[in-house]
């Protein structure tokens, strides 16, 4: 793939790229390049999320990114803990700072994992985890990684918790918990958002009839430059599949990454399956319109952000029905 030309303008189609010098050897990796198609920014002018706002601002917190935090904090151990355990400051303790570890366990396989999403926009095979990335492509991952803060709760003081009332303690232990839940939860909220600004994942956008536009992103770096190719796509009569059960309806490459995303974040990841009816493909600087009814059109989801999408052509045979 050669570098972008000058950009191509007309009046149906408009696309603007930033142009890199062909003998240019400063390293773009990490600024994003603006992509304009038919008058929509791609991805829209968004801000970036400010942790410490959203953590003041808990009710920002929207489906499913709400239902994690809420399933992460009844999975703790704490929670489980039975009322005659959290009578003895010993095993009160001991499931704290257990669910502490769990939550801390969460958060390094979220990092793991938003690593996994930068590199898998990479690739150029169907499996990402066997493809080899060049010195430029590991730089890239590299410099998008979001950034997670340490899972944050207070030390237990050991003579509150032997003398103080059980019922004071434990209802300190299950706020701070809580905080920690929701803290996870918005730290999964920014890594999405913050990919999705660096261009690497897109976006979701519904219709009132059934309908849904979605959006996701292919990289290319050539010459320490980064070439985005981005699938604009429309589609109509859309459902949604849970990921383990509409898994078979998923593509080679689709099924590497959904090996990859952890258990407790897979359970809110669905497939949006519809019928095509439009889509827009910008490869640099060449725009192709695509008007292909009733071809069924996926691709997976987490709340608005999208991962990836694909077309039934590039599901396996033995999996269509």
């Amino acid at each position: 793939m050669s570098a972008p030309r000058t950009p191509r303008r007309d009046n149906v189609i408009e696309c603007e790229i930033t142009a890199a010098l062909p003998n240019s050897t400063q390293e773009d990796l990490q600024e994003p390049v603006p992509l304009r198609v038919k008058g929509w920014d791609y991805p829209p002018t968004y801000q970036a999320l400010d942790r410490n706002v959203l953590l003041q601002h808990a009710t920002t917190l929207t489906d499913p990114f709400q239902k994690l935090s809420l399933n992460e904090f009844a999975a703790l151990p704490f929670s489980s803990l039975p009322p005659t355990a959290r009578q003895q400051p010993h095993e009160r303790a001991k499931s704290y700072y257990a669910s502490i570890a769990q939550l801390a366990q969460r958060q390094e396989e979220l990092a793991k994992f938003s690593r996994t999403l930068i590199t898998f926009s990479l690739c150029r095979g169907s499996s990402p985890q066997e493809q080899e990335l060049t010195g430029a492509e590991r730089r890239f991952v590299s410099n998008h990684i979001p950034q997670l803060y340490p899972v944050s709760c207070p030390v237990l003081d050991v003579e509150q918790n032997a003398k103080e009332p059980a019922s004071k303690i434990v209802q300190r232990i299950e706020t701070s918990l809580w905080n920690a839940s929701r803290s996870l939860a918005f730290d999964t909220l920014n890594v999405m958002h913050s990919l999705v600004m660096a261009r690497i994942l897109g976006r979701i956008e519904w219709f009132k009839n059934d309908g849904c536009r979605f959006f996701y992103y292919e990289n290319q770096i050539l010459q320490a430059k980064r070439w985005p190719v981005i699938h604009v796509c429309e589609a109509v009569a859309v459902s949604l599949r849970h990921v383990v059960v509409g898994g078979a309806r998923a593509s080679s490459k689709v099924r590497q990454l959904v090996r990859t995303i952890p258990l407790w974040l897979k359970r809110h990841v669905v497939i949006v399956e519809g019928t095509k009816i439009k889509s827009t493909t910008v490869i640099s600087d060449e725009v192709c319109d695509h008007h292909l009814p009733a071809c069924q059109i996926y691709c997976l989801v987490i709340g608005s952000y999208v991962f990836h999408g694909w077309t039934e052509e590039e599901i396996p045979r033995f999996w269509r029905t």
